[in-house]
């Protein structure tokens, strides 16, 4: 898999009879991939202390460290449809020539540390809580290049700009006779420094007990999180570099006056309640209700750029109804609602401070299947997603957004997983979606997103995985994932083509070690995992593979 090279550990051991513990897990890995010039450097290491005190107390305390270095991919353009000639690993930003500190590779630092305090305990009242207290920092800089236009053959095939000055949306739809010959694709660059702190503390009990003749398990929480978050961006330029056959060899220009200098502010303060009900014996009745305080503020620091700041204070009900109807078979239906605040991505802009938060309700329902013994399970379900208040451009001032957009998603899924035999092991799964933007004044190119599909949303996906386990250790086997088509952006005009992967899988099991052999991709079949615009499309690896080796003492 492109020199991939990873190594875990886990360790754990206790003392006191058992009052005292503790544990270390780390992993570090090296890998590559099929887009050229990729890599990516990472470790992470956790160590953990428990203490039990008593039989109805539990401590744990640990500290998480993460460090990650890559090189920031942005995909491929698309031309004459994601089925053409444009290689699979085309990179389009820079990572050639000699780097300097005006014009830096392309590259992607983090490095992060969280620290928790979890609490458990047991009253002698009936009553438990649980507290968990986290505080994390995030220190993170990159340098990024991304496509803006695709041009070729005297006509401007025009980008669209995120507001995180992300690339852009193509593109071509000519017949393959009038391509371009060689496109040119013109670049922005961008680079930035972040510093995120954030302190969360969640405190909740619970206790069953029975009242009016019903049985209950009542649930009562409350939750304190307060969130930082310093950035500095500049936005520079990029010289432009051909579509089939491009050489990042291009240094950029780097900014050296910052286009974005702030820091964002923010707190939430909830409560909650739920109550699950026994009504009968076969009936259960779910029922809870959340209130959220939440305030954000931004701080700027570019002259003549206003501060910002809102409060949104929202409730997020929920109930469900459950009814087994045997032993082997559960009926259910749930209807939540829920929302984002204008600033979930931990910034304001002007054009969404005054703008209400986002709504989503879930109506659902669905059933839950037990056969041969219970050794196979499978899930059923039906739902109907709505969102509004969807943030979208305003088409007469693409620097503005409004609260114009709406979009319905009609759903099932089904799943099912265990096993034939003793031996023999299955597991797959289906999901339909369709999903429609159903009301949005935004367009793009002229075409209205209204009506249309929203990007990276098959219709169809699945999956299905079998293995077999052999007396002597060794065991085999196989799976077949598929999705159909998609769309790379909201304005539909390029496709995603479906496709059918088939892995397979050979492997060695004893009680002290394992051995696993991978493949994936065993057809070689093109393919493309996701987008995040027409310009920037993710190609799937082709075969590959993996081996992994563990352990255990």
């Amino acid at each position: 898999s492109y020199g991939e090279r990873r190594l875990e550990t886990d360790a754990s051991d206790s003392w006191r009879n058992n009052t005292l513990g503790a544990r270390l897990t780390g992993a570090g890995e090296d890998t590559g991939s099929q887009r050229h010039y990729f890599y990516m450097n990472r470790y992470a290491f956790a160590p953990t202390l428990r203490w039990r005190p008593s039989e109805k107390t539990d401590l744990y305390i640990q500290v998480e460290r993460l460090r990650d270095e890559r090189l920031p991919d942005r995909g491929i353009p698309s031309i004459d449809g994601p089925q053409g000639v444009v290689p699979i690993g085309n990179y389009y930003g820079y990572i050639l020539g000699t780097p300097t500190a005006a014009a830096p590779h392309d590259y992607m630092h983090e490095g992060a540390t969280d620290e928790t305090f979890d609490l458990r305990h047991d009253f002698d009242n009936g009553w438990h809580a649980h507290e968990i207290f986290r505080h994390s920092g995030n220190v993170a800089s990159w340098s990024n290049i991304y496509s803006s236009q695709m041009i070729g053959n005297g006509t401007t095939i025009a980008g669209q700009s995120s507001t995180h000055a992300h690339g852009g949306a193509l593109i071509d739809s000519v017949a393959d006779d009038a391509a371009p010959t060689n496109p040119v694709i013109t670049r922005g660059q961008y680079n930035a420094k972040t510093f995120q702190r954030n302190i969360f503390d969640q405190l909740e009990a619970y206790r069953s007990g029975r009242f009016a003749g019903i049985g209950h398990l009542l649930l009562v929480g409350a939750e304190y999180g307060r969130q930082t978050l310093d950035r500095a961006q500049f936005t520079g330029t990029a010289p432009s570099i051909t579509l089939y056959n491009p050489v990042p060899d291009l240094p950029p220009t780097l900014a050296t006056t910052p286009s974005v200098n702030n820091r964002f502010w923010g707190q939430t303060a909830g409560v909650y309640v739920q109550d699950l009900m026994q009504l009968a014996p076969r009936w259960k009745l779910m029922a809870g209700v959340r209130f959220d305080n939440y305030k954000q503020s931004l701080d700027q620091r570019l002259p003549n750029s206003p501060d910002l700041s809102r409060t949104d204070n929202k409730w997020s009900p929920r109930v469900g109804l459950l009814y087994q109807t045997n032993t082997w078979s559960t009926l259910y239906v749930s209807y939540s609602r829920n929302f984002d605040p204008s600033g979930e991505g931990l910034s304001l802009a002007t054009n969404n401070a005054g703008l209400a938060p986002e709504r989503t309700q879930n109506y659902e329902g669905g059933a839950k299947f037990s056969s041969f013994g219970d050794k196979l399970i499978s899930t059923v379900a039906v739902y109907d997603l709505d969102r509004d208040n969807i943030k979208t451009t305003n088409p007469a001032n693409p620097n503005q957004l409004i609260l114009a957009g709406e979009q319905r998603t009609l759903g099932a899924s089904l799943s099912f997983q265990g096993s034939v035999t003793q031996r023999w092991m299955i597991y797959g799964g289906y999901a339909y979606q369709d999903a429609v933007v159903t009301k949005s004044n935004a367009s793009f190119q002229g075409i209205s997103f209204q009506g249309k599909r929203p990007y990276d949303i098959p219709l169809h996906s699945g999956s299905i995985w079998s293995t077999y386990r052999f007396a002597n250790g060794w065991g085999a086997g196989g799976g077949v994932y598929f999705n159909t088509d998609s769309f790379a952006y909201t304005d539909n005009l390029v496709e995603l083509p479906g496709y059918t992967r088939l892995d397979a899988t050979v492997f060695y099991h004893r009680r002290h070690m394992e051995f696993d052999g991978h493949l994936f991709n065993l057809a070689n079949t093109r393919y493309y995992d996701s987008s995040h615009s027409d310009l920037e499309l993710f190609p799937g690896a082709p075969i590959s593979g993996t081996v992994t080796a563990r352990y255990r003492f």
